[in-house]
């Protein structure tokens, strides 16, 4: 003989099991807010940009969306070619940041992907211009990612929203 309390128990502990279920994982959303330690965090409606340069696809993640100065603001930045070599494409020296008010900076670092058809990369930006004054305030409204100089290709723009 079952009691009928115990069943109701069940039930709702499977209830509840599954719309936690529906909660975490189901509810995908374009809107992308990384987690900081120190409340500098940024919202996004999307940390990655793909699009094509010169005969080069591009798929470009933002890693580190934050206002926070303590670090480089870092891109990942995966390149596929179907004709040529990535070896001749210099994102660090091609590249510069810029936020909505004009203020920018250029590339400190590129790790490149070397050579060979596909690669993926890291590009950093200092948080700061040369006088110090953050780029990423909590006015700025976006980041613009300027490319110029690469082989075969014209400037692109690259902007990502921030909320």
């Amino acid at each position: 003989m079952q009691v009928p309390g115990r069943r109701n128990r069940v039930l709702l502990v499977m209830i509840a099991a599954v719309a936690a279920l529906l909660l975490l994982g189901g509810c995908a959303s374009e809107t992308v807010a990384v987690q900081q330690k120190d409340d500098q965090a940024l919202t996004l409606p999307t940390s990655v940009k793909k699009y094509e340069l010169g005969g080069v696809e591009y798929s470009v993640t933002w890693q580190n969306p934050t206002r926070s100065t303590a670090e480089p603001i870092k891109f990942t930045v995966q390149m596929d070619t179907h004709s040529g070599s990535l070896e001749d494409y210099d994102l660090g020296k091609a590249s510069t940041l810029a936020n909505d008010s004009g203020q920018q900076v250029r590339a400190s670092q590129w790790d490149s992907p070397g050579g060979g058809h596909h690669g993926t990369g890291k590009l950093y930006f200092s948080p700061t211009d040369s006088s110090g004054k953050p780029l990423i305030t909590a006015d700025t409204k976006y980041v613009v990612w300027s490319i110029s100089g690469l082989p075969g290709a014209s400037e692109k723009k690259i902007q990502w929203e921030i909320r």
